[in-house]
């Protein structure tokens, strides 16, 4: 998690606006999967913080699961049906009811959409790359086999896979590009997906990114992760020395930083390069790309002297006691511990998950007149939400807060997962973005 400051003002405005319904418009989606398990069946939206339930159904009329939300919100969903099975569906504008009818046995394959033309053809890319890395999964397990040897044969399968895939995806793009001419609003976003799910054509970064990086749709696709996945293995060389391939990662992501990109889309190719790389042998790394600029983001620049963390008003709602998510009213900041932890984290966040984990382990050793963590669940409030945040807490007091809460407003919050570490006063004395960081800081103070 990266604080963003510069033009933070303009900035939120424009996620603000991009996040709010489309007034007037109502989403409604309709799913029936053969052959599955009835079980309740989830809409999801995806968001950089996790996923956002819009709304969960059980099976009705004819079978089908019926979903729908007040107001539509252009961008990346996900339905989730019986045993797990999930169908991925890019909604870019808002056309009416749509229907879904597939197999529990072929989810993407037999997929069929009505209502929205550009969300069949965006799952039949799906379908397309999902055999492709299929294949690559294969192929791994027969590379090293039951005897450790590979298997012949599997390699030019797979090569061969790889480029029926992307002629497969060419036909659909080229023909996604002939739409677009006439209407690059609705089509735009469908032909940037498409581009990231082939293999690009050569090496440089133009062909690795195109004009995707442009496009605040995709900062929550799967598609825009996977591209950074395999934009940073392509740099990998096991002929390199431990420098070099160092050096390698430093040079493709500070190259990609200096590409023109969304807000959202450089915050979430930041986040993601600093969790694949943290905890790894190359956790330098991960501390130094929160340092650098990137796309339109300046390098992290809330420190200790930040005027709004020294504003009274931050101070005084720190100050106070809040209900946690056992029910009792209790103080935010420690008053047995030199310093707090707030812990600023999402249930729907895998990152956060993570990194919940990582300082789990790593707070073992701390000892507690030394420091104290508070987790601050950036959830929409529930009974079963309090009951699962109270199980997974490791003993750390767990407050549940909506994302509008005026606390998380005048420090300043706009994602997760986030570390800010207090004094026994209030005073923000460090705002770690890796658990390493962490543990300098609270190194730096023992001098």
């Amino acid at each position: 998690m990266i604080n963003m400051r510069l033009g933070a003002g303009l900035i939120g405005l424009i996620l603000t606006l991009l996040s709010v319904g489309c007034l007037g418009q109502t989403l409604r989606v309709k799913v029936r999967v053969e052959g599955a398990i009835p079980n309740e069946g989830y809409l999801y939206r995806r968001e950089l913080s996790g996923r956002i339930l819009v709304d969960s159904s059980w099976i009705g009329k004819g079978g089908f699961y019926y979903f729908s939300a007040k107001s539509f919100v252009p961008g990346c969903y996900e339905v989730t049906v019986g045993d797990g099975l999930k169908i991925p569906l890019l909604l870019t504008e808002s056309t009416g009811e749509i229907t879904v009818i597939s197999r529990a046995d072929a989810i993407l394959d037999s997929a069929r959409i009505q209502g929205n033309d550009a969300a069949q053809i965006y799952l039949k890319a799906r379908a397309i790359l999902d055999r492709a890395q299929e294949w690559d999964r294969l192929q791994q397990i027969a590379e090293t086999g039951l005897n450790g040897k590979g298997i012949d044969g599997v390699t030019r399968l797979n090569d061969s896979a790889w480029q029926a895939a992307n002629g497969l995806l060419l036909g659909l793009l080229n023909g996604v590009v002939d739409s677009e001419k006439r209407n690059p609003e609705r089509w735009g976003t469908l032909r940037r997906l498409i581009v990231l799910m082939r293999k690009p054509t050569g090496r440089s970064i133009s062909d690795w990114w195109g004009d995707t990086l442009g496009d605040s749709l995709l900062a929550t696709s799967y598609e825009l992760g996977q591209r950074l996945v395999n934009y940073l293995e392509a740099q990998r060389n096991e002929r390199f020395t431990a420098g070099e391939q160092d050096s390698a990662y430093r040079s493709a992501l500070t190259e990609l930083g200096r590409r023109p990109m969304a807000y959202p889309v450089a915050r979430r190719l930041l986040m993601q390069a600093q969790y694949l790389l943290e905890g790894t042998a190359y956790q330098s790394i991960a501390d130094w790309i929160v340092t650098q600029p990137f796309g339109p983001i300046a390098p992290d620049i809330m420190t200790p002297t930040s005027p709004g963390w020294n504003s009274p008003l931050v101070k005084e709602l720190l100050q106070r006691e809040y209900t946690d998510a056992q029910g009792k009213r209790r103080p935010l900041i420690s008053r047995s511990s030199r310093f707090t932890l707030l812990l600023v984290w999402s249930v729907w966040c895998p990152h956060c998950q993570g990194l919940k984990l990582q300082l789990a382990d790593w707070s073992k050793g701390v000892a507690r007149d030394n420091l104290s963590v508070v987790g601050l669940s950036i959830d929409a409030d529930s009974p079963e939400l309090r009951s699962y945040v109270v199980a997974c807490s490791n003993g750390w007091p767990m407050f549940i807060l909506d994302e509008k809460h005026p606390l998380l407003d005048a420090m300043g919050v706009d994602g997760t997962p986030d570390m800010y570490l207090l004094d026994r006063n209030g005073s923000l004395v460090a705002h770690p973005s890796t658990i390493a960081q962490l543990a300098e800081e609270l190194k730096r103070f023992e001098q």
